[in-house]
């Protein structure tokens, strides 16, 4: 199942990089701004998604999993939000792609789109962790059903903002879903025993 979610994660990522420049998906991206125009209480999701909340939400999850004794865990959520960070602006850096044309404040490149890749990585890392560690595994598909609806809509608040275009939010919710999907993989196949 996990190698399922990592390769349609890395394919979606791929999709995106690949054709975002293509006349049809050009003609997609823009006749997202006007589906989305009625959604704009989702512009209070952009909060949640910002780096400051994540990093944030890193170190108490960390501080969390140390207090529980999980240190392999906790080194995974560091490696895995602390290399997100890095990769999604080499990323940017590498494809240089413009953001749309509209006034929303923002400045750098677009694709990929960070509250997309930040938001999928840290709330379904912390979801995995409540359930492996924290022990709320009678509750698990409530717990990812929230951390990924959750990731959607911040990811989506930035499409409604008009600092992203949609493939830019496609590419950085199936990066960040391989990312993560690796990285639980990494830390069930890593981890010596229960005690890690």
């Amino acid at each position: 199942m996990l190698q399922l979610g990592i390769f349609l994660g890395i394919t979606l990522f791929v999709f995106c990089l690949l054709h975002y420049k293509t006349d049809w998906v050009m003609e997609l991206d823009n006749q997202m701004f006007p589906i989305l125009e009625p959604f704009q209480w989702l512009i209070w999701f952009d909060y949640l998604g910002r780096g400051a909340i994540i990093s944030t939400g890193a170190i108490l999850l960390i501080i969390y999993l140390l207090k529980k004794r999980k240190m392999f865990a906790s080194i995974t959520v560091f490696m895995t939000v602390g290399g997100a960070l890095i990769l999604t602006e080499w990323i940017k850096a590498v494809v240089k792609r413009d953001r749309p044309p509209f006034e929303h404040g923002q400045n750098g490149f677009s694709f990929i789109s960070g509250h997309a890749m930040y938001a999928i990585i840290f709330y379904l890392l912390t979801c995995y962790m409540m359930v492996e560690v924290g022990g709320y595994k009678r509750h698990k598909y409530y717990i990812y059903a929230i951390g990924i609806i959750l990731s959607i809509l911040i990811g989506i608040s930035r499409v409604v903002e008009k600092a992203h275009y949609f493939t830019d939010f496609l590419g950085g919710f199936g990066l960040g879903l391989a990312v993560t999907l690796l990285a639980i993989h990494g830390y069930r196949k890593t981890k010596v025993n229960s005690s890690l």
